[in-house]
């Protein structure tokens, strides 16, 4: 037997004079079998007369490592009740020794509520439990029990702590302090072994719902936007976000970094609904929703009409311009020339002013209609755009490709018809007298600009003039002056001398008409010559006529001469009554009578 004043390692030594107790793992078991063998401590002055029994923790220590009971046998020097502590340090020593740590297990529990330490074994017909809480250098024991014993508890746990009876160590009214590191000590008194299981006790408390908030200015599309979730001070471990229903921090461009999630950047499809859940191992709690909208800059801008290759005619048609764009919340302005439109009835806005309706359109419409597109972030304009305006007929003009002569039969004439307005068509008319399209007249036409050519060929006798044309579209017609034309053409046949009598005398004529301009006519009788245009005549009394007079005519046409002669000679006769008669008579050039 040790006696009361020896140490521990004192009275080992004199049992066992020949051993060596720090010399291997087998004397250290043998020391702490003695010590349980020949000694139990007694209920006062353990804290001065055995220290030794550190020197045993520190053997313990070379043995095997075991989470969470290092300076186990100090801490149970503060305990009050010293029952527990007799007990338990002897026994704690024999499990130092001898024991076998399980894996740790991850326990959570709620902040003032409960928690069980389960026991995943069944417990040994014979046993000895301990539970303390700690870690190295500041380790309480929580509870010790024997086999068929009451559990005794340490003050600091009465009334908060209960064994059941697999073992399991249930804890009540959980404050932050709880946490740490606990040991399971399980001794077999029939197989001599000991069962050691960590445990790592981590408090949270129920999560309250966070808030959740922009920290961007501008939420801009193209722009770096953050949003925070706000837990406050509570014990988060994990934040989600969503957007919708959908999770979004695995997107291309989504960061989520704790409490904060960037969108770098931020396009317009991330518009929506946004959520962030907290959670920790106990509870979860969901924010209010945040709706973000990004607003989108304007780009883009364009106009265009329902009838853009359409003629419009003013008065009669309609036209649709619409002005589109990219960007958000946008508004529309129009303007006609750079001026704001007038505010005229044919001109109507839709409600969300990015369609004009003119109804009708009019000559006034006439210029650049251009849109602007405006959000508050920023404005542009569309291009210019002009509307394809009806013309009425104007500036009717008539001109020929010559100036000069023409004759009749052999030269071709054109003349050509221009007009100012849209889709006109185009008439002629000859001494007021529509125009045909037969030969020798034939009409072409072109488009830009609005002519009809009409071409003739030959051109024939008296077609002088005057020529017109007239212009017409479905707004008005108007006729361009007149043009004449300097045609000409030759005589009838050829130069033509007559005699006819005529009372007591004869009329002569030398004719060469139906030229133009008009033969040059002269007529030599009696040494008397008279020139006129087309004809000739005179009135000769019979007794002015003297046998073998001579009439000639001569005609003379553009240089060429042509003429021809008449020669008058008397038959006398006796009459019944012994009376002279004379009969005029046509002779021939060389004084033969031709005619009677």
């Amino acid at each position: 037997m040790c006696h009361t004043e020896e140490s521990f390692v004192q009275c080992y030594l004199r049992v066992n004079p020949n051993d060596d107790m720090i010399s291997d793992k087998t004397r250290r078991r043998h020391l702490l079998l003695s010590l349980l063998q020949y000694h139990v401590p007694p209920a006062g002055g353990l804290r001065s007369q055995y220290t030794p029994w550190y020197e045993v923790y520190k053997c313990r220590a070379q043995v095997r490592s075991l989470q969470c009971v290092h300076s186990y046998l100090g801490i149970l020097f503060s305990l009050t009740d010293m029952d527990v502590v007799r007990r338990s340090l002897v026994w704690s020593a024999f499990l130092l020794g001898l024991g076998s740590a399980l894996p740790k297990q991850e326990v959570n529990g709620i902040f003032g509520e409960s928690v069980t330490f389960d026991v995943s074994f069944p417990l040994p017909e014979e046993h000895r439990i301990m539970w303390n809480f700690g870690e190295t250098g500041n380790v309480t024991v929580v509870m010790f029990a024997s086999d068929g014993s009451d559990p005794l508890y340490n003050v600091q746990y009465r009334g908060r702590s209960s064994l059941l009876g697999d073992g399991t160590l249930r804890l009540d009214k959980l404050t932050y302090a709880d946490e740490g590191c606990y040991g399971l000590y399980v001794y077999d008194d029939k197989a001599f072994t000991t069962i050691i299981v960590p445990y790592q006790l981590s408090v949270f408390a129920i999560l309250r719902a966070p808030s959740f908030s922009v920290l961007s200015d501008l939420i801009v599309d193209g722009k770096n936007v953050t949003l925070h979730c706000d837990s406050g001070s509570q014990n988060v471990t994990t934040y989600t976000f969503y957007r919708g229903e959908k999770m979004i921090c695995s997107e291309p461009h989504v960061t989520c970094r704790g409490a904060y999630l960037d969108l770098t950047p931020i396009t317009e499809s991330d518009s929506g609904s946004y959520t962030c859940s907290i959670q920790n191992p106990v509870s979860s709690s969901t924010s209010a929703p945040l709706s973000l909208t990004v607003s989108v800059p304007v780009s883009a801008v364009t106009l265009t009409s329902n009838k853009p290759d359409q003629l419009l005619w003013p008065g009669e048609d309609s036209v649709h311009l619409l002005c589109s764009s990219t960007g958000t919340d946008v508004t529309y302005s129009w303007s006609l020339d750079g001026a704001a439109i007038p505010e005229e009835p044919r001109y109507r806005l839709t409600p969300e002013t990015s369609l004009l309706i003119i109804s009708p359109v009019s000559a006034k419409d006439n210029g650049e209609f251009m849109c602007t597109a405006r959000n508050w972030i920023n404005s542009e304009n569309s291009s210019r755009l002009n509307l394809k305006l009806a013309a009425p007929v104007s500036a009717v003009s008539l001109t020929s490709n010559t100036s000069g002569a023409l004759w009749a039969g052999q030269d071709s004439v054109s003349l050509y018809c221009t007009a100012q307005g849209s889709d006109i068509t185009f008439s002629w008319r000859l001494n007021g007298l529509p125009v045909s399209s037969n030969p020798p007249y034939y009409i072409t036409g072109g488009e830009s600009p609005p002519t009809s050519t009409l071409t003739i060929s030959p051109i024939p006798k008296n077609h002088i003039g005057p020529f017109t044309c007239t212009a017409t579209n479905r707004l008005n017609k108007e006729t361009s002056p007149e043009i004449n034309l300097n045609v000409n053409w030759y005589p009838e046949g050829n130069i033509e001398c007559t005699a006819q009598g005529h009372g007591r005398g004869l009329h002569f004529s030398c004719s060469w008409p139906g030229g133009r301009p008009a033969a040059n006519v002269t007529m030599i009788y009696n040494d008397v010559t008279e020139t006129k245009h087309h004809e000739v005549t005179r009135h000769v009394s019979v007794w002015q006529i003297a046998h073998s007079s001579n009439l000639t005519c001569i005609g003379e046409y553009f240089g060429e001469t042509f003429s021809c002669s008449l020669i008058f000679g008397f038959r006398v006769f006796s009459g019944f009554f012994g009376q002279v008669l004379r009969f005029l008579t046509l002779l021939s050039n060389d004084h033969k009578e031709i005619c009677p």
